[in-house]
């Protein structure tokens, strides 16, 4: 992707967050986080004990709420703003750092820049345009060996949203599949550490979890719903009835295609990327199976920018033949 390509995008990609961020009214999870955000810090840790996530997000969102406490109500929206506008940018340091070649680049950029999906979550004030980034920031700081940044990432995503750990055993599954693997045993030992000290939040999650057995309104653990998860990461609910249909048809067609160019392909990288689109989404559904139901799509915003690179890789795929030919040679 050249420089002007990626700047034209990113003024794009801003624009299409700010607009409108300020006019629907909040919804019922964004008002819950306001109301945390206005509580003292000790109540406010409790309460966040009795909900469903981790502390991370209800502390950014308390801090600038004492601030700023004049702020308008949107405003519990702009964390998750810059959050998405980072990702971005995070993602394509990730893409150049796996050496993807720049057509897949800008086309899944392009993707991540303007669907319905990502644009949803860079405007709701929750915790998803975090993790995305998260996610993006650690896998970039585990690839490029930066052991602190590693650090703060998996620290990060373990206390951003209880899905935290799944998109961590899929990082690690990345190093365990890399080339020289010995090199990376650092790296694993970062994450070890930043593990160790989430154990105790871990025995809040598991009293969370006893709490909801059976009453939480996650059911649907079916092969179809990991379908439908996998549409709603492009388009969420933002498509007319009149175009359901061929919005599914295009949707699966382009990754069924994106998994067949993957598979075809040479890309030393081609298993990382498939990686962290499908990984975290196949330990949700085993965990759901063996366990309780826990399969959501938000939480799975992690693994969107790679699907949007395995689209891209399809899409892409004459070109991507040649370039990884060439690599070959």
């Amino acid at each position: 992707m050249t420089r002007r390509t990626f700047t034209l995008i990113f003024i794009l990609v801003i624009a299409l967050r700010l607009i409108y961020i300020n006019v629907p009214p909040l919804w019922y999870d964004e008002n819950f986080t306001l109301i945390l955000a206005r509580l003292p810090l000790d109540q406010m840790i409790r309460a966040t004990m009795g909900d469903v996530h981790p502390p991370l997000w209800y502390l950014i969102e308390w801090a600038i709420y004492h601030i700023a406490p004049a702020a308008p109500a949107w405003f519990v929206r702009v964390p998750a703003l810059l959050f998405s506008i980072a990702a971005l940018w995070y993602f394509v340091r990730v893409t150049r750092t796996l050496e993807i070649n720049p057509k897949v680049q800008t086309a899944a950029f392009t993707l991540m820049a303007v669907l319905p999906f990502q644009l949803w979550y860079a405007q709701e004030g929750r915790m998803y345009a975090m993790l995305e980034f998260l996610v993006l920031f650690t896998l970039a700081a585990a690839l490029e060996r930066k052991h602190l940044m590693l650090f703060i990432g998996s620290l990060g995503l373990l206390f951003t949203q209880n899905y935290g750990p799944f998109y961590m055993a899929a990082i690690a599954l990345v190093l365990l599949t890399r080339e020289k693997f010995y090199s990376y045993q650092w790296e694993m030992s970062t994450m070890t550490c930043a593990g160790v000290l989430w154990l105790p939040w871990f025995m809040v999650v598991q009293q969370q979890m006893d709490d909801i057995t059976g009453r939480y309104w996650i059911m649907d653990k079916s092969l179809g719903a990991v379908l439908i998860i996998i549409y709603k990461l492009f388009h969420t609910a933002a498509m007319p009835s009149a175009f359901f249909f061929a919005s599914y048809a295009v949707t699966f067609a382009a990754v069924i295609l994106g998994v067949i160019a993957i598979i075809r392909s040479r890309h030393p990288e081609r298993l990382t990327v498939a990686i962290m689109a499908f990984v975290p989404l196949l330990i949700a559904w085993i965990v759901s199976q063996v366990w309780q139901p826990v399969i959501l799509f938000r939480p799975l915003i992690g693994i969107s920018p790679f699907l949007y690179l395995v689209v891209s890789w399809g899409l892409s795929w004459q070109y991507a033949q040649e370039v990884d030919h060439e690599q070959s040679n």
